[in-house]
């Protein structure tokens, strides 16, 4: 059976169809608890590199092994994601942001981080190019996290985030993710 750091020399290595059969079972193996001890730096270190995939594969694992975290270590990594979500190749960005709800599975106080985070994201993208589909991205995290924990407060947040939105067009979009609570 493959270790962690097993499949990070896979990602690290030179065939794309390895790396991607690699980067998949990581983050299949993040959708539970996994002992990361001793990868986080090496992991977390993807998020500075001049390759974009390999930003998108550290905060995307990274966002998948915050519920794998009883030392905290995540805490360190955080401005990192919130970096990434901003980073100049949209669809790392995008990748980054829709993976991200997954930090707030891991807890109440992962919770209230990425919460925070998403109001905060969603008010200030409002002159970026792609403000829509970042807000729509934003609403469909905070739906996951409503679906897995059936927070009345989640919901009431989103829905004033979609009130703020000048756009009818924008507007009904964003009340779709909602409809169903």
């Amino acid at each position: 059976m493959k270790t962690i750091a097993d499949y990070l020399d896979d990602i690290e290595g030179p065939d794309p169809a390895q790396r991607t059969r690699a980067y998949n079972e990581l983050l299949d193996l993040t959708e539970g608890i996994v002992d990361a001890t001793g990868h986080w730096d090496r992991i977390a270190a993807y998020m500075d590199s001049k390759d974009n995939h390999l930003r998108s594969i550290g905060g995307q694992l990274l966002c998948g092994l915050a519920r794998s975290d009883p030392e905290g270590h995540f805490f360190d990594y955080f401005d990192w994601i919130k970096r990434l979500t901003k980073d100049p190749m949209f669809v790392t960005a995008r990748h980054v942001l829709q993976a991200s709800y997954r930090i707030g599975l891991a807890g109440p106080k992962y919770r209230k981080l990425v919460l925070d985070f998403y109001e905060e994201r969603y008010d200030d993208c409002a002159a970026e190019r792609n403000a829509s589909l970042i807000r729509f991205d934003i609403l469909v995290c905070m739906k996951k996290l409503y679906d897995a924990k059936r927070d009345p407060a989640l919901a009431e947040r989103a829905r004033q985030r979609i009130m703020t939105v000048s756009s009818d067009t924008d507007r009904t979009k964003y009340r779709k993710v909602w409809k169903d609570v």
